[in-house]
């Protein structure tokens, strides 16, 4: 399996590493692709309010030239209370030249607080 890899530092908010390969792998088909990144949860212009990174996965299946599969996760803390995010989703594409067709769906599970920060021993962290 030939791999590509690459690490983009972007402003020092986030990291970047990316990937395709496969037997089949030419100028047109990248049989699975790969996409992880770890970034600042806040948004955009935003300064960020905890210590925790968001982490973002997507892989990319595509078994015929003309249709591709994806499905995608996110995970993050936000604010100063890390109140956890989720998000995870998926979807299909048909593009044939001529046509095309897709589709995605998107599930999202509500903003939880997170409880007191621990640390290994149990015990309480200090406030950041």
């Amino acid at each position: 399996m030939k791999t590509l890899r690459m690490f983009l530092p972007l402003l020092g908010l986030a990291m970047l590493l990316a990937g395709c390969g496969g037997s089949r792998q030419t100028a047109t088909i990248r049989l699975v692709t790969y996409n992880v990144g770890v970034f600042n949860g806040e948004g955009i212009n935003l300064k960020d309010k905890n210590k925790s990174k968001d982490v973002v996965a997507r892989l990319m299946v595509q078994p015929l030239r003309a249709l591709t599969f994806a499905g995608y996760y996110y995970w993050g803390e936000v604010g100063a209370d890390y109140a956890q995010r989720t998000r995870y989703g998926g979807g299909a594409c048909y593009d044939d030249g001529r046509w095309i067709a897709r589709g995605e769906f998107l599930l999202t599970e509500p903003v939880q607080p997170m409880p007191a920060r621990t640390t290994l021993k149990g015990l309480k962290a200090d406030d950041e």
